[in-house]
């Protein structure tokens, strides 16, 4: 594996560790949140444990959207 490919898949172990904090229906809702925020920048007002986990994400998505 390259570098950047090493990154990418660390990127993806802590995308998915956050996101498995979630129950199922909060874990779609973060996860097509991430989707619109890389495509158009929207960023999502969540409360509670979604906000915190999109919080957590989002350094990542930044870099996914770059």
């Amino acid at each position: 594996m390259n570098k950047d490919n090493i990154q990418l898949h660390k990127e993806c172990q802590v995308y998915e560790k956050a996101l498995r904090k979630l129950p199922d229906k909060d874990h779609i809702k973060v996860s097509l949140a991430g989707i619109s925020y890389i495509t158009n920048g929207k960023v999502p007002h969540f409360r509670g444990i979604r906000k915190e986990v999109f919080e957590e994400i989002r350094p990542i998505l930044d870099r996914w959207k770059s």
